[in-house]
């Protein structure tokens, strides 16, 4: 994998649409793995029984915070600005050896409550690159799951006989 430059807090100051996106194939960097994102979910405003919880207002574009839901942890990241109910999770990594879905992102890099409100940066101890070993064009499937919450916009994935290792 070729590592290109780091994500700042203003890559995540925009619409929840346009930043899920604009994270398919970046590289979160947690510890020592590296994972390529593979799948993203966009929302947007509140739901009458809050899922996902957006009350993270306070938080900046950026910030990171465990999202539960189905019993674990998955990564859910601000954005737009302060005090607006806009929020990405990601909803599957992958590795050279595997695939993660909601279930075990949430185990795999360890993410908890200690994780609340920490902004993404080249301090932080999430990153997210440029990835610069993808193709120059991505294809991107877009979808919404049945029984969704109706705050979701849409859900993002690269599509399966992309090469991406």
């Amino acid at each position: 994998m070729n590592l290109g430059k780091g994500l700042k807090k203003d890559f995540f100051a925009r619409k929840s649409e346009e930043v899920a996106i604009d994270l398919l194939g970046k590289l979160l960097v947690y510890k020592n793995g590296l994972y390529v994102i593979n799948e993203t979910a966009a929302f947007e405003g509140e739901t009458k029984n809050k899922r996902p919880k957006l009350e993270n207002l306070s938080m900046e574009p950026g910030a990171i915070y465990p999202h539960y839901s189905c019993r674990t942890y998955s990564l859910a990241i601000n954005t737009e600005e302060k005090g607006i109910p806009s929020v990405i999770t990601i909803t599957e990594m992958k590795d050279k050896k595997e695939i993660y879905t909601p279930g075990n992102i949430g185990k795999i890099i360890q993410l908890g409550k200690d994780n609340l409100g920490e902004i993404i940066n080249a301090d932080s101890s999430f990153k997210i690159h440029e990835n610069n070993s993808l193709p120059s064009k991505l294809i991107i499937e877009r979808y919404k799951p049945k029984n969704s919450p109706e705050n979701l916009i849409s859900k993002y994935k690269i599509n399966k006989q992309m090469k991406l290792f």
